[in-house]
């Protein structure tokens, strides 16, 4: 591939592609005629000849095609408008055949020959994430030297690898690509020469050390993170390790097997995966209706659990199409104490309980099941409560009991409902919440209180139970 600082990398047919590419000599995988290495960016790279044959044909699909959203098969459901007038339900349907990595710790762990990722690869995936960090893919070498990976770093596509000599080659995009819309990645590894081709536009080529020409790897493909070790080559200098981007993965290509069936006969181990959301998405969590997200603060004494207190706060965003549902409970054992946040007929309700009668704080000026997003603040100053939407409306309640201040209960905060078996202080059935949930900021107004808590869907003491936790379905 002839190269300039001011030209991209254009491919017109396999040909066009194999009178470009470094030749290698076959009969070794070491190179004796290199005296230096090349620098590893394009805009310094100079004409080099041709290998002896031709890459494989480029798989599908092709940069150069936009990617389009499968239409759902299943008809829409016609919207009845209720007793309440809500906006027509989220649907929430998935993409069949999409992989979702739900968390830093997920991986998909696939097998393929060694042969496949020796001296030539060519790999193609679509992937959509929110995402500033973390890894897509990695293929691990048996010495922890050979790579080869693909992660987004700062929001832009990085892909490097290095054939065993420790100076890898790497390709990052000028544009980022977290937008939760779906992109198209295709590299190309010919012994030490690289491509990364975004969405069929942005090329970048790149070249490791030539004295070494082939990637001796231990037969398996990650998508996200490896579970057994950390994606050295990816890391730069001391960078600490950032894990798996929490993404959705589709149309995995790898030479000349087509697409790949994730959940096919070269799955060896997964964990953490799901599905994927058909049609646009947006950021946030999505809460199905069935489940509850539960979330701990170990800054707490009690770990495990969290602690209204005299003085809190609890900030969030919430979208729904349903009169009823949870938002947020706390309330621990057979102690009064409790704090609620609950969508009752389409208004909303902010209940607290010192421990000498609970306070109902409604605010009933408009319904909001209208499936736009609307934020809730909440705030609680000894006796009094705040309750305010979108920042304009503001209601507020105080209890008539004054030697009681503070809602004294040690318990698990949960969101979008309660685990069976939880009472609610008021006796009523508890509703799930069916909706989506984002910009969630804990906060406590004391001299030496703790720094604001934001829930970590991914810490080692949350649950989740019917609860999507990085995409929403658009609207």
């Amino acid at each position: 591939i002839s190269e300039s600082s001011s030209s991209a990398v254009q491919f017109t047919s396999t040909a066009a592609l194999s009178s470009s590419l470094p030749a290698v000599s076959s009969s070794s995988m070491q190179s004796s005629s290199v005296a230096a290495t090349l620098p590893v960016t394009s805009s310094s790279a100079s004409s080099i000849s041709p290998p002896s044959s031709g890459l494989i044909p480029k798989p599908t699909p092709k940069p150069n095609q936009p990617l389009t959203t499968p239409t759902p098969t299943v008809p829409p459901t016609p919207f009845i408008p209720g007793p309440f007038n809500c906006s027509p339900p989220i649907r929430g349907e998935y993409l069949e055949g999409s992989t979702s990595l739900s968390s830093s710790s997920s991986y998909v762990k696939l097998k393929f020959f060694v042969r496949d990722f020796a001296r030539r690869t060519q790999i193609s995936f679509n992937f959509r994430s929110f995402s500033e960090q973390g890894v897509l893919f990695y293929v691990n070498g048996n010495d922890h030297v050979d790579f080869l990976g693909v992660e987004l770093r700062n929001g832009s596509v990085h892909f490097a690898f290095d054939c065993g000599s420790g100076k890898r080659a790497r390709m990052i995009t000028s544009k980022k690509y977290n937008d939760g819309q779906w992109h198209n990645v295709y590299i190309v590894r010919y012994n030490y020469f690289g491509l990364l081709e975004v969405d069929g536009g942005e090329v970048k080529t790149a070249y490791a050390s030539r004295a070494f020409v082939g990637i001796t790897t231990d037969g398996f493909l990650y998508l996200g993170r490896p579970p057994d070790f950390p994606p050295r080559g990816l890391l730069l200098n001391d960078e600490k390790d950032r894990g798996s981007a929490v993404a959705c993965i589709e149309d995995l290509t790898v030479n000349l097997y087509g697409i790949i069936d994730l959940a096919g006969s070269r799955l060896v181990s997964s964990n953490g995966v799901g599905e994927c959301f058909k049609g646009p998405v947006e950021s946030g969590a999505f809460y199905n209706g069935t489940g509850f997200f539960s979330i701990y603060d170990d800054q707490q004494k009690s770990k495990g659990y969290w602690l209204a207190g005299k003085n809190f706060t609890i900030d969030l965003e919430f979208r729904t199409s349903e009169p009823n549902g949870v938002l947020f409970y706390l309330k621990h054992g057979a102690q009064p104490d409790h704090v609620e946040l609950e969508l009752i007929n389409g208004t909303l309700e902010f209940t607290f309980d010192n421990g000498a009668g609970a306070v109902h704080i409604v605010w009933d000026s408009g319904l909001l099941c209208d499936n736009q997003w609307h934020r809730v603040s909440v705030q609680k100053a000894l006796l009094v409560g705040h309750l305010t939407i979108d920042g304009v409306d503001t209601v507020k309640d105080m209890s008539d009991v004054a030697g009681s201040v503070g809602v004294g209960s040690y318990a698990p905060l949960y969101f979008g409902g309660v685990p069976d078996g939880v009472q609610k202080r008021d006796g009523r059935a508890a509703t799930g919440f069916r909706g989506c949930m984002r910009n969630v900021v804990l906060g406590r107004q004391t001299p030496r209180s703790p720094p604001d808590l934001i829930p970590n869907f991914y810490h080692e003491t949350a649950v989740l139970k019917g609860v999507h936790p990085h995409a929403c379905p658009g609207n």
